[in-house]
């Protein structure tokens, strides 16, 4: 603890005389979530060894250098080497690259979405890379996370029981709960945990490996899954552009090749495996999950139909001149994605899916760290980017 301690105040004094000053194989990973959270947990620890020893990475959790909120804005001035970046907590400065968030309501299989993000990224949307770039940032590595859930201090059976609750969303969320009767409340995942304790929140939608990640349990008295939505371009690994440009070629493709292994771990093991988890501890807890797809998915059907011109509408009012080719370049990708995934017998692989043990959840994500691998990463030379 007195390391990290230490290395946070060397690193913010670094920050303040000059960003990216760091050695190119001793890296300071910054994040604003928890130590046993997905991301960290099962994408950067064990990003650690693979790095090594090639690159030097420190993980510090917690938020002990910044809030979520603030990691776009804190990696973009150096306070750390890399961090996770969400889109949709900056859109006046991630318009173009918070299309494929905005998008979660129109794709349903997380690791189709993982894969579109990337292959949209890096080969359809090269304002989305400037989007970064003018932040003084690169975007590395994106995971998708499905499994969505209404997690709520009441019973909840029906959507009907919606209506008039205080629902925790963000970014296209908001449109997607007023119009199943909810009160969207926008906040960050980390600000949601005292909003439910306090009775700020009636409910959360978000993902149901959240039930055991964050200490919502004693909060939460029902659960409603409809497994509807999955988010890309969550920046899992997001770097300071100096720390990236200071690295060696070498260096670059050694953090380059790792992002397959990160993102399927964060994913598969990472995400899903929480995800199932977090419902076994809830029927422990004495918690039914109540399977709402059936209800749900006539609603989600017709409600789809005008969502793509709502997020074009909203990002056209954000300054992208183009958002339709963008949208239209992301749905295709997530179309072949789907059919990649469905042909390496991955289509089972999701959250809400079935109770998959450890050993199967690692076979998935070999498989889909392959895809990746085959499909995008050994396809871009990082030195070019």
């Amino acid at each position: 603890m007195q390391r990290n301690i230490s290395k946070v105040i060397a690193v913010a004094m670094a920050a303040s005389i000059s960003a990216g000053s760091a050695s190119s194989a001793d890296l300071t990973y910054a994040s604003g979530l928890p130590a046993g959270h997905p991301m960290n947990e099962s994408g950067i620890e064990p990003l650690i060894g693979k790095l090594a020893p090639e690159i030097d990475l420190e993980l510090i959790s917690g938020g002990q250098l910044f809030k979520l909120g603030e990691a776009l804005h804190s990696v973009g001035s150096g306070i750390t080497d890399l961090t996770m970046v969400l889109p949709a907590y900056h859109p006046s400065e991630l318009p173009h690259a918070a299309l494929p968030f905005n998008l979660l309501l129109l794709t349903r299989n997380e690791l189709a979405a993982a894969g579109a993000t990337a292959e949209t990224f890096y080969k359809d949307c090269p304002k989305c890379m400037e989007d970064y770039a003018k932040a003084n940032t690169i975007s590395l590595g994106n995971i998708s996370i499905g499994g969505y859930s209404l997690m709520c201090r009441d019973e909840f059976e029906t959507i009907a029981d919606l209506k008039g609750k205080r629902v925790r969303v963000t970014g296209s969320l908001g449109r997607w709960a007023q119009h199943l009767g909810g009160v969207p409340v926008s906040m960050t995942s980390t600000e949601m945990v005292e909003s439910l304790q306090r009775g700020v929140l009636d409910c959360v939608m978000g993902f149901t490996a959240w039930y055991k990640t964050y200490a919502i349990a004693d909060s939460i008295k029902s659960i409603y899954n409809y497994n509807i939505g999955a988010t890309g371009s969550v920046g899992i690994v997001t770097a300071n552009l100096d720390s990236w440009n200071g690295l060696s070629d070498d260096d670059k493709h050694t953090l380059w090749d790792s992002m397959p292994f990160v993102i399927s771990s964060a994913m598969v093991p990472g995400y899903i495996g929480k995800d199932i988890n977090a419902r076994k501890l809830a029927v422990s807890n004495g918690i039914e999950i109540v399977d709402g797809a059936a209800e749900m998915t006539p609603i989600w059907n017709e409600y789809k139909e005008s969502e793509l011109a709502n997020v074009n509408d909203n990002a056209a009012k954000l300054g992208v001149e183009n958002p339709g080719e963008i949208s239209d370049a992301y749905l295709a990708n997530y179309a072949k994605w789907l059919k990649l995934v469905d042909e390496a017998g991955l289509s089972e692989i999701h959250a809400g899916g079935d109770l998959l043990e450890a050993e199967a959840l690692e076979a998935a994500r070999v498989t889909f760290e392959k895809l990746l691998k085959d499909n995008i990463y050994d396809l871009v030379d990082p030195t070019k980017l």
